[in-house]
C-alpha cells in the first residue's frame, strides 16, 4: 500500500504535538509570614483601625452586625461586618495583603493563585449548568480557601474574569 506524502507530514506533525495545559504563573510565592488582610483589614480589628487606612466609609447597613462598605477608583469596593462589640467579623474585597504589600490582586487566575499561596487547605471547582440541568465537566469556577493565623480565606476565580471576590472570616 502506498502512502500520500501528506498523509506521512500530517503522522510526523502529529507525532510533535503537546496538549497544552493551563498557563503557567509568572508570580513568585509568598514566603512572607506578616499576617493577610484584605485591602488593609483582617477580622478581629477594630472599625477605628479600618477608618484610619481608608478614611470613613462610603455608606453603612443594618444594627450590629453592621456592614461597612468603601468604594474606590483605586481598588474596587471594601467591605467589612462588623460586630456590637466594634470588632470585625468578616471582610470582602479584591487584593489580598501583607503589610504593605501587595500579593494577590485584580484578575489573577487560578495558576497564578495556586502558584503564590499552594494548593489550599480545600479547593472546588464550579460547573455550568443550574441546580435542575447541571453541565457536568465544564468548569467555569473555582473556589479556594486558606488559613493565615486564625483567619480563614476564601478565593472565587471564574474561568473568564479571574479573581473575582476574598473574602475573610
Amino acid at each position: 500500500m502506498k502512502r500520500h506524502p501528506f498523509f506521512l507530514s500530517l503522522l510526523g506533525l502529529a507525532g510533535c504535538m503537546q496538549q497544552a495545559s493551563d498557563q503557567e504563573s509568572y508570580l513568585p510565592r509568598y514566603t512572607g509570614s506578616a499576617p493577610w488582610t484584605i485591602n488593609g483589614a483582617r477580622p478581629g480589628m477594630t472599625l477605628d483601625e479600618v477608618r484610619q487606612k481608608h478614611g470613613e466609609p462610603t455608606r453603612s447597613i443594618g444594627t450590629p452586625p453592621t456592614s461597612y462598605i468603601w468604594e474606590s477608583t483605586s481598588w474596587r469596593t471594601l467591605f467589612v461586618t462588623v460586630d456590637a462589640n466594634g470588632r470585625i467579623v468578616q471582610v470582602s474585597g479584591n487584593a489580598l495583603m501583607a503589610g504593605d504589600q501587595t500579593i494577590l490582586s485584580g484578575s489573577v487566575s487560578d495558576a497564578d493563585v495556586k502558584a503564590v499561596l499552594g494548593a489550599g487547605d480545600v479547593s472546588k471547582s464550579t460547573e455550568s449548568g443550574s441546580f435542575v440541568i447541571p453541565t457536568p465537566g465544564k468548569v467555569v469556577g473555582t473556589h479556594h480557601r486558606y488559613r493565615n493565623g486564625n483567619v480563614t480565606f476564601g478565593f472565587s476565580l471564574t474561568k473568564e474574569q479571574g479573581l473575582r471576590d476574598i473574602t475573610a472570616e
